[in-house]
Parts: structure tokens; C-alpha cells; sequence
């Protein structure tokens, strides 16, 4: 079986447009997924998608973010500009950045994934709002911070800790609980047009040389691209747990999230429920504790990741 990937209205290339593209493509390779087309907005054109499908018999996997996915009728919207109109009850739908589970709202929600041959929601799980046979895989890093070079063992790194991002919700409450642990380096950003500025070499430069990042919440849910983004550049994700009604603007993903995510209740990853708990963390492990706990960290993010690539690729083969 051959396959097309149909970024719905997406420019893989371009942060402002699909921060997952590198992700997803990571999963594809771990889970030995050949011969595989990847058509966005850029190369759309140099495709007949008719002749793929109905000719030479590419199994079509659609993927949309929120961008798209506002509601069911903007979706349909940008189906109708395609040359070909699939047969959805054929085809795979990868919905991307649904943090709030409100793009699109519940009804749609619903009735978009009643389409479709099979779903895959690309992080943010709740089986509260999602059936339990919906596969969901880890949002991971964003494009840009895909891992390419050796890694520093965590005790020789610079920086005991650091941190990129907006600080809002908690976040300030986390500096000001981490930041007379020297050296440390950490970054405002702004909001989210800065931090998709600052993805790439800049921030690659200052997590290969931290020994752990601390992983605040999202916007509405707990999930962020914080923790695999440290994996991959080596440092140590230092997991924020939080209770229900910790934070008025979190309405998912409390407590335990972690394991629920990646199936897997023995995770290796440190968590606390409180910043000055993560504090104490980090002014007490010894550098031979922490030379292991990396390494304990990095393999298990590597099986993780053909763990859940399998899956999708699995789920997309059959």
C-alpha cells in the first residue's frame, strides 16, 4: 500500500502555518511506513490526487488543524477546492491543535469523526470528550527541534536549567520559584509569534547545554511541546502536575496526565505538583543521579517514540 499525506490547507514549511510536520514524519519513519507522498499547499498543484487515489491506488490521510477545523463548514470549504472529493469513509483525518476541544465545537467534532475510516488527534487526550478507540499519539516537539546531533551528558551542561516561552498563567509563579538556581537561562518570548521566531537554532543552542527544562501548562490543557523538545536536545523535562481548579484558564489534562498520554504509568520523567518541589529537585540530585537519569529519560523517549509510531502507522495500514 502506497499513501498520500494531505496537508489540508497547510504550508509544512512554514511554523506560522504547521508546527508538527517533523513530528509526524518521525512517527512515519518509526512506524515503517513506506512510499509515502507528503502534497501541501506548496507542491498541491504538481499533483493529479484522482489519479493517485483511484489509478495507482495511494490510501488518503487527511491532516487539518484548527486553522481549518474552526468548524465542520470551514472544513468542507477547503475539501471543495480540491480536484478530487475523497470518500472520507476510506480515509484516515490527523486533527492537529484541538487544546481546548473547541475547534470545532463538540457537535461538529463528533460529526467530523463519524466520516472518517479512522482518527488520530495529535495530542491532548480526554476521554471525556474523544471515544476511547480514537488513537491519540503525543503532540511532541515542534518542527525545527528534531534531534541531530550527540548529546552532552547532564552534568557537564551549562545551565542547570532553562526555559522559553510567554510567561503567563503560572509561568511567572515558576521563575520566581527557579530563578536563584545559577546559572539558569530563560526567555520571554512575547507570545506565540515570538516563540515561533525564536524556534531553531537559538533555542537549540540553550537546551543542548541545560541540564533540565521545567514543563509549564498549555493555554487549556496541560499538554505542551515543552517536555519532548528538551528529549530531543538531551535535557531533562521536569513535569508540572496540576489539581483540578489550579488554574482557572486549565480546563483538561490534571493530575496524572502523563500517564494517561503515553500509556505508561512508570514514565521516568520527573513531576511535582509544586514549583518549589521541582526547586528542590534540582539543588539536590547529584551529578551521578543525574548523568543516569538522562539516559533513563532519552531511551525511554526513543521507545516511546516507536511505540506510539507504530501505532499510528498500524492504525493507518489496516
Amino acid at each position: 500500500m502506497k499513501y498520500v499525506f494531505l496537508w489540508l490547507n497547510i504550508d509544512t514549511s512554514s511554523l506560522g502555518s504547521c508546527i508538527e510536520f517533523e513530528m509526524i514524519d518521525e512517527y512515519i519513519t518509526r512506524g515503517c511506513l513506506n512510499d509515502v507522498i507528503h502534497i501541501d499547499n506548496k507542491n498541491i498543484n504538481n499533483y493529479d490526487l484522482r489519479s493517485l487515489i483511484e489509478n495507482n491506488n495511494y490510501r488518503l490521510v487527511i491532516l487539518a488543524t484548527i486553522n481549518t477545523l474552526r468548524t465542520l463548514n470551514s472544513f468542507f470549504t477547503e475539501i471543495k477546492k480540491l480536484d478530487y472529493y475523497p470518500k472520507f469513509n476510506q480515509c484516515i483525518l490527523i486533527h492537529f491543535g484541538d487544546e481546548g476541544f473547541d475547534r470545532p465545537c463538540d457537535s461538529d467534532r463528533n460529526k467530523l469523526y463519524s466520516l472518517f475510516k479512522n482518527i488520530i488527534r495529535f495530542g491532548n487526550k480526554n476521554l471525556n470528550k474523544h471515544s476511547k478507540s480514537i488513537l491519540v499519539v503525543p503532540m511532541g516537539y515542534i518542527s525545527g527541534m528534531r534531534s541531530n546531533t550527540p548529546t552532552q551528558t547532564a552534568s557537564q551542561r551549562k545551565y542547570k536549567w532553562v526555559w522559553f516561552g510567554q510567561i503567563k498563567l503560572d509561568r511567572q509563579q515558576m521563575i520566581n520559584s527557579l530563578k536563584l538556581i545559577e546559572p539558569c537561562y530563560y526567555y520571554n518570548s512575547g507570545g506565540w509569534g515570538g516563540s515561533m521566531n525564536n524556534i531553531g537554532n537559538n533555542t537549540k543552542k540553550f537546551l543542548r547545554i541545560a541540564k533540565f527544562v521545567p514543563c509549564s501548562c498549555g493555554n487549556a490543557h496541560v499538554e505542551g511541546a515543552r517536555y519532548a523538545e528538551a528529549l530531543e536536545s538531551g535535557a531533562i523535562p521536569l513535569i508540572k502536575k496540576y489539581r483540578k481548579g489550579e488554574l482557572k484558564a486549565l480546563r483538561f489534562g490534571f493530575d496524572d496526565y502523563y500517564s494517561l498520554l503515553f500509556e505508561d504509568s512508570s514514565y521516568p520523567l520527573p513531576s511535582f505538583y509544586e514549583w518549589d518541589d521541582m526547586k528542590s529537585f534540582i539543588e539536590n540530585i547529584s551529578d551521578d543521579d543525574l548523568d543516569i537519569l538522562q539516559k533513563k529519560c532519552l531511551d525511554w523517549w526513543i521507545k516511546k517514540k516507536d511505540y506510539f509510531g507504530k501505532k499510528m502507522c498500524d492504525l493507518i495500514r489496516s
